[in-house]
């Protein structure tokens, strides 16, 4: 009983976690603005294992501005000098992320996925005693 619980304790807060990671990305793209940005430097990670792009763009206000991207990789996704769309949120420029699924969408479902699937397990445990 007790693992059941716990299944269903650990599912609950990841799936809590994806729904709000999926609510964050919604917003960003409702009240964010897109923009075309340039890759104009790869930052190596704190472990020294993957490249993080740093995009430079132009608000819409006129303002330069860099930001690090969200995701690291190894070998590196983007070469300096790429072209990217980015979609960044106006009051915090510093939030950016590249308009494919990957940095948008994938993590949030993932989690989500997983915590509902945390719970039915937790809930098949409970169901068998």
């Amino acid at each position: 009983m007790f693992a059941g619980l716990v299944f269903i304790f650990v599912g609950l807060v990841l799936a809590m976690g994806g729904t709000w990671l999926l609510l964050r990305t919604r917003r960003l793209l409702r009240a964010g603005e897109q923009t075309v940005s340039r890759v104009v430097e790869l930052q190596l990670d704190d472990a020294g294992e993957a490249y993080f792009p740093i995009y430079e763009f132009i608000t819409a206000n006129g303002e330069i501005r860099r930001a690090k991207g969200i995701v690291a990789s190894n070998p590196p996704q983007r070469k300096v000098g790429d072209a990217v769309v980015i979609v960044y949120d106006p009051k915090r420029p510093e939030d950016v992320r590249e308009l494919r699924f990957s940095e948008l969408w994938m993590w949030p479902l993932i989690a989500l996925c997983c915590g509902v699937l945390i719970v039915l397990g937790g809930v098949i445990l409970l169901l068998d005693q």
